[in-house]
């Protein structure tokens, strides 16, 4: 129990430090939607693309990025960045 829950703080805090560092963009949520379709997507991040941490990457995952998105306006950037941003591994 004491393992899972470490594992679980690790993830939300390297979500929320990569959302800091990066920024959270469609891309994103684009990424995702490419994986899920078969495409490949150069250094996908797994751990990263689960954005809900319900354990399955779905379309689930993709709309808590949009709703993300729509929600905080103000925390995008201005600038487009590369497709998948913040699932890539650094």
């Amino acid at each position: 129990m004491k393992k899972l829950l470490i594992t679980l703080l690790i993830a939300i805090i390297t979500c929320f430090s990569l959302f800091a560092v990066s920024g959270l963009t469609i891309n994103d949520a684009t990424a995702i939607q490419k994986y899920l379709a078969g495409f490949s997507v150069e250094n996908f991040n797994e751990n990263t693309a689960d954005y809900n941490k319900d354990g399955v990457i779905n379309i689930h995952d993709v709309t808590a990025i949009q709703k993300e998105l729509a929600e905080n306006p103000d925390t995008i950037p201005k600038e487009t960045e590369d497709i998948g941003d913040i699932l890539m591994d650094n």
